[in-house]
């Protein structure tokens, strides 16, 4: 078995498509974050536990996919529906009422067939992800049935398989990456960085996957659709781009004769604090509005009402909701007037504009136009 690397069984050619067939929504929306997903796919936002009734759906053509007569509310969760055939379960598609929105999510899946079946009439590399020993054993003794479904469409086809801490396929020439996690927790940040836990898949997609030009495309239109929480955290938790450092950096001689301050003392300053304890120098105190956190210790520095803050202070509103952002700087406006303020709608137009530095952080070591 390939566990990432060299290797010659697969040329190392570029696809022009990348699917993910599940188990679930890390796989795709791993995908998404890296700028190797161009649309969403049939199998992108679903549970589909069971790759075996992937390939059969596959085998026929999809035809037999979101059937009305097969799909069914979850009675304790009513904002789910499962195919009862194929045991698929759809947690993301219905906003109110399931009766309602029905012939609205089956037309979103039609265009979603649609372009999987052309898509897969061109080299395509297909992404699944494995959590189950049943999976597992499915895949290790049944590699000349789904080769024989994932090159229906096209000979160049091919799969990889991303597995789970502890769990193994074996006996097959499938390549398959090894994640250093034993499960998902569940939280957004861990969805889109899932792949991050194996850089020898992170390494084989980039060098595997799309053109450069398309990865860049996709990249953009991921951080457009990113509010200022996810950004927060992908940045501070994660990712740690020197860009933010810099950003400080840049700003020494002010920030020592002005001050820093932090606006709000929550989840995201313990985030941010945590990463740049280390490397910001200048961080006076934390403000809050809250008069109970006031003339507490936040991460060892002081919190303080707005009040406090001396004239020409350098403030950073550390609030994810940019109406509640608006609202903090007409606040701080009223009180210190000759306050300089940022939020962090400055820095995610800053992180767009500087797009491409961040792929090229992120290992995609090509020319960016070609």
């Amino acid at each position: 078995m390939y566990r990432g690397g060299g290797g010659k069984r697969h040329s190392e050619r570029r696809f022009k498509h990348c699917i993910s067939l599940g188990d679930f929504c890390g796989c795709a929306a791993s995908l998404q974050r890296h700028g190797f997903r161009s649309h969403s796919g049939p199998f992108d936002w679903i549970r589909a536990k069971s790759f075996k009734n992937v390939l059969e759906i596959m085998e026929n053509d999809l035809k037999n996919y979101v059937r009305t007569e097969n799909l069914k509310v979850i009675p304790d969760s009513p904002g789910e529906f499962k195919d009862i055939v194929y045991g698929f379960e759809y947690v993301h598609d219905i906003n109110n009422n399931f009766e309602e929105e029905r012939e609205v999510i089956l037309e979103k899946y039609k265009r979603r067939i649609c372009n999987f079946r052309e898509d897969i009439k061109e080299p395509t590399l297909f992404v699944r992800t494995v959590q189950n020993k049943e999976d597992a054993a499915f895949i290790s003794e049944n590699e000349e049935y789904i080769n024989k479904v994932i090159k229906r469409s096209n000979s160049g086809n091919e799969i990889i398989f991303v597995l789970f801490k502890g769990i193994k396929v074996q006996n097959t020439g499938f390549r398959c990456f090894e994640l250093d996690i034993e499960r998902y927790i569940g939280e957004f940040i861990y969805l889109i960085t899932l792949f991050d836990h194996s850089k020898p898949l992170v390494e084989y997609l980039y060098k595997n996957v799309l053109s450069s030009k398309s990865i860049i495309e996709n990249k953009k239109y991921f951080l457009q659709g990113l509010n200022a929480g996810k950004i927060v955290r992908i940045e501070t938790e994660f990712i740690k781009i020197p860009f933010l450092d810099e950003w400080m950096e840049e700003r020494n001689y002010s920030i020592r004769n002005k001050g820093f301050y932090l606006f709000g003392a929550g989840d995201n300053a313990a985030m941010i604090l945590k990463y740049n304890i280390r490397n910001w120098k200048y961080v006076n105190a934390l403000i809050d509005n809250d008069i109970h956190k006031q003339g507490q210790l936040y991460y060892g520095l002081p919190v303080i009402g707005l009040q406090e803050v001396p004239e020409n202070a350098i403030i950073f509103i550390d609030v994810s909701d940019e109406t509640i952002t608006e609202a903090i700087k007409n606040q701080i406006i009223k009180i210190t007037s000759s306050a300089i303020i940022y939020s962090w709608s400055d820095w995610i137009e800053i992180l767009k504009l500087d797009v491409e530095e961040y792929i090229l952080y992120e290992g995609l070591h090509e020319e960016i136009h070609k």
